[in-house]
């Protein structure tokens, strides 16, 4: 795992070489550790891109903030898949390029009060006055 110094200050580290010899799940909530391994082999399985997830990362001190991930497989030569690279921005820093996803203010602000806590697809369909099925087809 690799990653650039403004991600390792966001999470706590000193520089970006402490990320080097570590999984997401020495540095990462096994919970959040095992959603990022999810989604990276699914884009490795698919090998199509994803961009535009909305990701929590916690902070130093533990707190969730929003990011936009964009996720690419890194192809070697012969169309061997070696792993996924990820590009992470900052929600808040750059929400306005991204209007569909105001949308999804309500529902981000509810996952960030109820972190800790398991949160139901149904819950957030109730902060956007939709029903499940409405939740789920308009952001999926």
């Amino acid at each position: 795992m690799e990653a650039n110094w403004h991600l390792a200050c966001v999470i706590g580290l000193e520089s970006e070489d402490d990320f080097i010899g570590h999984t997401d799940f020495d540095l990462l909530p096994r919970r959040l550790a095992e959603k990022y391994r999810r989604d990276n082999i699914a884009i490795m399985k698919r090998l199509e891109t994803s961009t535009k997830i909305v990701d929590l990362i916690l902070n130093r001190q533990g707190i969730p903030s929003c990011f936009l991930t964009s996720k690419f497989q890194i192809i070697y030569e012969s169309d061997e898949v070696l792993g996924v690279i990820g590009i992470i921005q900052d929600y808040h820093q750059h929400r306005k390029k991204f209007p569909a996803e105001q949308e999804l203010k309500k529902a981000l602000s509810h996952i960030h009060h109820h972190f800790w806590e398991k949160v139901a697809i149904s819950e957030l369909s109730k902060t956007r006055d939709l029903s499940l099925r409405q939740f789920e087809r308009k952001f999926k």
